[in-house]
């Protein structure tokens, strides 16, 4: 069982809401870094903040305090509340957030009426996953292996740090292709929103783009959508941009390694190995 800690905002505090009334608070905290950091030592391996001012609210309030909880730890940080539309999300990408979920590769796939069982399709979702889960291990065991600074400010590993970063920055246009390709060529040539209004149209595309009995025409479309403004919007350039550019570009993340790594004692033990 994985234990993933929340952490409730509201009034730039820790708190808790009883039985979802925002009258009814408790406060734990009024130092939202302190609590983030506080759960990583604890060894949370992922930590989930919800802005519920945000989520009353429809917009990003909390944002400024979540960018500073994501870059003082180095676990994952998964962020709800006032997520409503591409702005926002765009903000938290921004900030360094690294996990707004999103299945929509393999969604696309399922709203095509494919799934998963064609193997070129579970190739490209397991290509993906393992990339994925490749940079959290890394995250992970920069962690594991970090140390605290004697300013009592706790370092991650750069070494493996880095090595993670580079390994899933140099992978997202690969990703991105993928869900092009899965999506299918509906991602840029789907029926405007004003076409599937218009009573005319909408019968015909209703009918033309029925695809899997386990969504309507509309929901794939919305699907569609999605898949639309993370691969070919406004928003790809920014994930191309946070992507190459955060925590340095991608020359620094080899320099890092290549002056940190101890070569040396690898080439020793094969030395040893080969007897030379």
């Amino acid at each position: 069982m994985r234990v993933i800690p929340a952490i409730d905002l509201k009034g730039g505090q820790c708190v808790r809401l009883l039985q979802g009334d925002m009258d009814q608070v408790s406060v734990f905290g009024d130092d939202p870094v302190a609590m983030a950091r506080r759960w990583a030592a604890a060894g949370a391996e992922l930590l989930h903040v919800v802005d519920l001012d945000a989520a009353v609210e429809g917009r990003v309030v909390h944002g400024e305090v979540i960018g500073r909880m994501a870059a003082a730890v180095s676990i994952p940080v998964q962020v709800g509340g006032g997520v409503r539309d591409m702005d926002a999300l765009d903000r938290y990408l921004d900030l360094g957030v690294a996990r707004v979920i999103l299945g929509t590769a393999a969604l696309c796939a399922r709203a095509n009426g494919l799934g998963l069982k064609p193997s070129h399709i579970r190739d490209k979702i397991t290509e993906m996953m393992m990339a994925a889960e490749t940079a959290f291990g890394c995250a992970l065991g920069a962690g594991a292996a970090g140390s605290e600074h004697p300013s009592g400010v706790f370092l991650p590993d750069a070494m493996i740090a880095n090595s993670g970063l580079d390994h899933i920055r140099s992978r997202l246009g690969t990703h991105l292709s993928h869900l092009h390709d899965l999506a299918g060529g509906l991602i840029v040539t789907m029926p405007t929103e004003a076409d599937w209004n218009n009573p005319e149209l909408r019968p015909y595309i209703d009918e033309a783009l029925a695809a899997s009995p386990e969504f309507t025409t509309e929901q794939r479309l919305r699907i569609l959508n999605l898949a639309q403004d993370l691969a070919a919007s406004r928003l790809t350039g920014t994930l191309f941009g946070f992507t190459i550019n955060a925590a340095g570009s991608p020359v620094t993340n080899k320099i890092v390694v290549n002056r940190l790594y101890d070569l040396e004692s690898r080439i020793n033990v094969a030395r040893d190995i080969a007897g030379v």
